[in-house]
């Protein structure tokens, strides 16, 4: 008599659900994964702008990351740093300020930046820090109220960019530690099960108790002398 292996279809069931688990949570540590390093190469704000001229330019400002632990406002300069010059000499005079509006056109921060508020780290020149704000459809007016005359007629690339620190790939590990400990689980499960399933599928054969009862020998049966 065959009856269905209860144990082979609860091990077959836990492997299949935890290859489940294991693929979902794989896709998610890659698309996690690949968002983190467009983050890194994203520029939210660019635009081109004469820093040594007074006035002022509206651009999109698309917020694509609000985790990052800081995002600032940068200039497409190159500072060479065998020379002598302090790179803020290039930026003297220079004074303005970065307004972010939200969609409806509300004031979400204004920063300014000026000669002292210029940095040079990491091969790249930092106009102003930025607060982080939540993600979506911006927009950053710069305003340059007195300009640098060392850029006379030189039209120069600003543009924002996410200060990321690593920590924000932590989601991408845990979603892969738990793709990787749901693939385990669905391989010990399909181990244990293997080779009942191969030998006999998801039947087990039991012997009919009935049947061996009647063609026994009664014990009491006396043979006819």
């Amino acid at each position: 008599m065959r009856q269905i292996a209860t144990g082979r279809m609860i091990g077959l069931v836990i492997a299949l659900a935890a290859t489940g688990v294991s693929i979902r949570f794989g896709i998610d540590a890659y698309r996690l994964n690949t968002r983190f390093y467009d983050w890194v190469e994203a520029r939210p704000m660019e635009t081109t702008i004469d820093l040594s001229q007074p006035g002022a330019k509206t651009v999109p400002f698309h917020q694509t990351c609000s985790i990052s632990h800081g995002e600032g406002l940068y200039v497409d300069w190159r500072f060479i740093e065998e020379t002598t010059l302090d790179v803020r000499d290039q930026f003297a005079g220079l004074n303005g300020t970065c307004t972010i509006k939200d969609s409806d056109g509300q004031e979400v921060e204004t920063v300014p930046f000026h000669t002292e508020s210029v940095q040079y780290w990491g091969g790249e020149t930092l106009l102003a820090e930025l607060s982080m704000f939540p993600e979506g459809h911006y927009t950053a007016t710069i305003q340059i109220n007195s300009g640098a005359p060392a850029f006379a007629n030189q039209e120069q690339t600003l543009y924002a960019r996410y200060q990321l620190c690593g920590l924000e790939k932590i989601m991408a590990f845990a979603a892969g530690a738990f793709s990787f400990a749901s693939l385990a689980v669905a391989a010990f499960a399909a181990g244990c099960i293997a080779k009942g399933l191969r030998q006999d599928g998801i039947w087990r054969t039991t012997e009919n108790t009935d049947t061996k009862e009647e063609s026994a020998p009664s014990a009491n049966h006396t043979p006819n002398s």
